[in-house]
């Protein structure tokens, strides 16, 4: 009525980006990652179950924040950022017949800035019709968690030393060339993410809290 601009009021969150963190104190330890990685990838699961893909998972779209939870223990709160890219499936699959539409639009090229965390079908021509999926947010994902324990979103085998066989073997199955090779989708990733060695308590304290906030 007063004829001024609309405006969107969004939570103020004080933290810092996965990337900003990496780069001041190092990669992280496999306890505080295991944290952030079952928020990212059960935050990822909610967006798919809406019919969206992310497409720009990287670590400087984690925003992560250190501190005490109502026990007085110290924990990791998480944002999951920039959509900027995201898209419901349905239309990428409707739209991707178009020719024009890899050019220069949010199904193509855009991508770019992504490009060390992206999956092949997204920022290469695989022979024959591949479709983006919720595949496609899964190997960026493996790719965060690579960057995140080791420091490199591709690392060589000296990086891979000090890597648990757990984290290193999901890795590796979210990171694969083929698309038959990943887990379909984040179902399975929470399932490997239970495996890892003392994955329990964590998993159920880290649920408790985002009940809590939800």
């Amino acid at each position: 009525e007063q004829k001024t601009r609309p405006y969107v009021v969004m939570e103020y969150f004080d933290g810092q980006t996965l990337a900003e963190l990496v780069a001041k104190q190092g990669p992280l330890a496999p306890e505080d990652w295991f944290e952030i990685a079952w928020c990212l990838a059960r935050a990822l699961q909610t967006v798919h179950n809406r019919g969206v893909l992310h497409r720009s998972l990287r670590p400087g779209s984690v925003l992560l924040r250190r501190e005490k939870n109502a026990e007085g223990l110290n924990c990791w709160r998480v944002k999951l950022l920039d959509t900027g890219l995201s898209l419901k499936r349905a239309v990428i699959h409707a739209s991707a017949s178009n020719p024009a539409a890899g050019v220069q639009t949010a199904l193509g090229r855009s991508v770019a800035r992504t490009i060390a965390y992206a999956p092949p079908e997204v920022v290469s021509r695989p022979k024959g019709q591949v479709w983006v999926g919720p595949h496609s947010d899964v190997y960026n994902f493996g790719r965060v968690c690579a960057f995140a324990l080791m420091g490199r979103p591709d690392p060589d085998s000296a990086d891979r030393v000090i890597l648990d066989d757990a984290w290193g073997k999901l890795i590796d199955d979210c990171t694969a060339w083929t698309i038959g090779g990943r887990p379909p989708n984040f179902g399975p990733v929470l399932d490997r993410l239970a495996q890892v060695p003392g994955s329990n308590d964590r998993i159920s304290r880290v649920e408790s809290e985002l009940y809590d906030i939800a």
